[in-house]
Formats: structure tokens, sequence, C-alpha cells
């Protein structure tokens, strides 16, 4: 996963974590009474040949909603090993609107500049609609 955006109502948008480099997008468009109650996921060990060893990215993502649960998976080519793991519930009464994430930016093996998420370090919320 290179990069993650909240869009809401077609006009409220969040800051991009990480690049939105090659690969498929996908945007899933939230109905007008749902909301996102929790976010969890994987940071893992990144083994392209265009990084060097080590470097680590967001492995998968779900996203859970009061509605459905939505799930992204990085390609298992590339992952090694789970580095962390982590898990944002919202309070009652309250639903995820942002997150805050770590990026890690830098030269490729090729010469080529990326942004890929490194850690999903928290989220901020904001009151339900009733």
């Amino acid at each position: 996963m290179d990069a993650i955006e909240f869009v809401y109502e077609n006009k409220f948008k969040t800051e991009t974590f990480g690049f939105k480099l090659g690969g498929e997008e996908h945007i899933y468009n939230l109905k007008p009474d749902e909301y996102i109650s929790e976010i969890s996921g994987d940071i893992v060990e990144y083994a392209h040949e265009g990084f060097k060893k080590g470097k680590m990215t967001l492995g998968n993502l779900k996203i859970l909603t009061n509605l459905q649960t939505i799930s992204f998976e990085h390609s298992p080519r590339y992952k090694t090993k789970v580095i962390k793991h982590f898990e944002y519930k919202s309070q009652p009464g309250k639903q995820i609107f942002s997150l805050t994430a770590e990026c890690f930016y830098g030269t490729l093996t090729n010469g080529s500049v990326a942004c890929y998420i490194t850690d999903i370090k928290g989220i901020q919320e904001k009151n339900c609609p009733l």
C-alpha cells in the first residue's frame, strides 16, 4: 500500500499519507449514515528489489465500519515478516475521522524517490452522526 486518504461527502479530504505510486487505486465510498469504528493492520518488512533490506511498509489494512468490513492487502510476494500489528477503536459515540501516520521518504536503488507508510501512530475522532 502506497498511500491512504479519506474523503468525506465528496468534499472533506484528509491529508494523503504516502505517495500515490502506480498500482491500483481502490476507492470505497461510505454511505451517508456509515462511519469508521475500527482500523487495524500490520506493518511488514518489505522485500522488493528496489528497497534496501529492512525497510517497512503497511502490509495490510482492515477498516471496520458500522455497516461493513473493508480489507486491503499488499502483494504477498513482497512481504517477509510482520514487524508490528496495530489496532485502533473509536470510543463509544465517536467515529474515526483521520489517521496519524509515519512515512519513509527516500531514494530506491534505481534512483527513483519513494514514500511508503511505515507506521500508523494513532487516530483522530469526531462525534458520530445521530
